[in-house]
């Protein structure tokens, strides 16, 4: 068998066969995430011959590894693995940004990404895929378990609701050390509104939405008259620029991710522990039938930029 130190905070959910920091489609005692076909979060299992490692299946949470001298560190935060393995990056190194964003692009043409560090070792970067680690340090990935493909329209719609149902099921399982119920930010868009929908579906009565206070009609992208009218939801309201206004480096922590600024969700933190968010994304590319030719295994080529 493989067996390795863990090191984690106090919510993550630990077993003697692994640990997980989310939610899944799956039965939360079995703690077979790694044969899920949903997974928000991340986490890690011992199997025969082998340790799993699985990022979440949304691009959300990817997860990092350095190999060093016969081990190889694992850690869903850049900064955590690169300081337990003891290693930094190239501060004269001007083009982390740009490698990022190329890595992200690939979807899952990429579950291998690799940046430079000060030394000649690289920092893995993993996005929608499984890490295996053997017993002689050898990794290698695959991805993650698909669902089945649907027939048509109603099918998919069936799919998207049992899945949202399941994830949900498994946050709130009594056996958690934490609890989660759904919370969905709301918007006029499709994505987010098709999500709320579906999260609706499974039970979610509460979401929140931004209003805009530097454009003429504030109230423009807010999703709190559909939450109200069409949804029978809660809806909290924030001003899309209260963040800025935080005594801390807020992009700080937004600043990993290669997609649109998710800054302004600090001003919801107060309503944010034992939370699950439910939110749409992606769909500009997945629904559309010309722009998803140029998503092809969830790439996004048009991608030019870092959170923050």
């Amino acid at each position: 068998s493989v067996a390795a130190p863990v090191f984690h905070g106090r919510l993550v959910e630990t077993r003697p066969r692994g640990f997980v920091e989310g939610m899944w489609n799956g039965s939360f005692s079995s703690l077979d995430f790694t044969d899920s076909s949903i997974v928000a979060g991340t986490g890690g299992a011992a199997e025969p011959g082998r340790l799993r490692f699985s990022t979440s299946t949304d691009r959300l949470a990817p997860l990092f590894s350095v190999a060093k001298r016969g081990s190889v560190y694992v850690s869903n935060s850049p900064a955590f693995v690169l300081s337990m393995s003891e290693e930094e990056p190239d501060d004269i190194y001007p083009f982390y940004s740009y490698n990022f964003v190329r890595i992200y692009r690939q979807g899952l043409f990429c579950p291998n990404g690799r940046l430079k560090l000060r030394s000649a070792r690289k920092l893995g970067v993993h996005f929608m895929t499984l890490i295996s680690v053997d017993e002689r340090g050898g990794v290698s990935f695959e991805p993650h378990r698909l669902c089945e493909e649907p027939r048509g329209y109603r099918s998919y719609e069936r799919l998207l609701v049992e899945g949202t149902k399941a994830v949900l099921a498994n946050g709130a399982d009594p056996a958690r050390k934490q609890t989660y119920v759904p919370l969905v930010p709301l918007s006029r868009g499709y994505d987010s509104t098709a999500a709320a929908v579906l999260a609706r579906a499974a039970g979610c009565t509460e979401a929140f939405t931004y209003e805009d206070d530097r454009r003429r009609d504030p109230k423009r992208d807010s999703g709190a008259a559909n939450a109200r009218l069409f949804l029978n939801m809660r809806c909290s309201v924030y001003s899309r620029w209260q963040y800025v206004t935080l005594d801390r480096a807020v992009e700080a922590e937004f600043s990993y991710a290669a997609a649109s600024s998710k800054a302004p969700l600090a001003a919801v933190e107060p309503q944010l522990p034992g939370r699950v968010l439910v939110f749409g994304e992606s769909g500009d590319a997945i629904w559309d039938p010309i722009a998803v030719k140029a998503a092809n295994h969830m790439s996004k080529s048009w991608i030019r930029r870092a959170h923050g």
